[in-house]
């Protein structure tokens, strides 16, 4: 595998435009949570997920790959739901789990940062987001596509993580092609769906998965949505039906009478050990749509 040269600093002062040149991925690691999980996934503050104030989006990528190309083993890229949300669920229990099949061989793991407030996703409804260009996941994997020699690429993401994921993949099948493979958690329905064939088409890591002894590991690609029958997300907007209307009901009259309010479907730890199998062995889950366990 080819190695990169990290003795050279990346200037103060460049430009953040002038992107991929190797001493633009220099950075240190940044010293915040939530950035870069820890080696033993232990569970983080919430409230730096949403992005670092007064960083750009490219500067946040270099550090993240910067870290990140300091491993040897398959990269991991999480992208969490609303308000980080999904760190704490389906995000952990996935990236635990593929720690426990790696068996202690090399996994780099990143959760990444980026603005996901309620009032992002109104913004992100009404075409009114970022560009691509300014998108973190998009400057990350552009990044890994030219440094990341044939490790492979591993992306997971919940809710308006996933609509991030499924948005940039399906716009920009480069990127796809060094993406091994894919879970998503409650995307919402409406969000067009990636074509399938373009993911880990550049056919990338096949020694290192083919090193974890699973039979599937190198010949399976493309992507997995795990969805809950009765989440109002995932089923957003064709699939509106009775079992979703009542689980919203019941979440709001919690609200209403605890003054808390919780909303179960939309969690998916459950499926974390599935989730894990498919993307670190290959192994296609049997179910992906049920009710949740609420």
């Amino acid at each position: 595998m080819p190695t990169i040269d990290t003795s050279i600093p990346m200037p103060a002062t460049s430009d953040p435009r002038r992107r991929l040149k190797g001493e633009h991925i220099k950075y240190p690691a940044p010293g915040r949570p939530n950035i870069l999980l820890d080696p033993d996934l232990m569970t983080r503050p919430l409230d730096q997920d949403r992005g670092i104030p007064d960083m750009p989006v490219y500067e946040i990528a270099d550090r993240i790959c910067a870290e990140l190309l300091k491993g040897t083993g398959p990269i991991v890229i999480c992208m969490p739901g609303t308000a980080g949300g999904g760190y704490q669920t389906s995000m952990l229990a996935t990236s635990r789990e593929m720690i426990k099949l790696a068996g202690g061989h090399s996994l780099s793991f990143a959760s990444l940062p980026y603005p996901n407030m309620p009032i992002d996703i109104a913004k992100r409804f009404l075409g009114m987001g970022r560009k691509d260009e300014d998108c973190v996941l998009f400057q990350v994997l552009t990044r890994l596509k030219k440094y990341a020699g044939d490790r492979p690429i591993y992306v997971t993401g919940e809710s308006l993580g996933a609509w991030y994921i499924a948005d940039v993949l399906r716009k920009h099948p480069d990127l796809a092609a060094v993406v091994t493979r894919v879970a998503l958690f409650a995307k919402p329905d409406f969000v067009k769906e990636v074509p399938s064939e373009v993911i880990g088409s550049a056919h990338r890591g096949a020694r290192m998965m083919r090193a974890t002894g699973a039979p599937n590991a190198v010949s399976a690609t493309g992507i997995v949505e795990f969805r809950h029958t009765d989440d109002i997300v995932a089923n957003l907007f064709d699939r509106l039906g009775i079992d979703v209307l009542k689980s919203e009901f019941s979440a709001i009259g919690r609200w209403i009478s605890s003054g808390h309010y919780t909303y179960p479907p939309h969690h998916y730890e459950v499926h974390g050990a599935d989730a894990a199998r498919w993307l670190y062995l290959g192994e296609r889950p049997k179910v992906t749509e049920r009710p949740s366990d609420r």
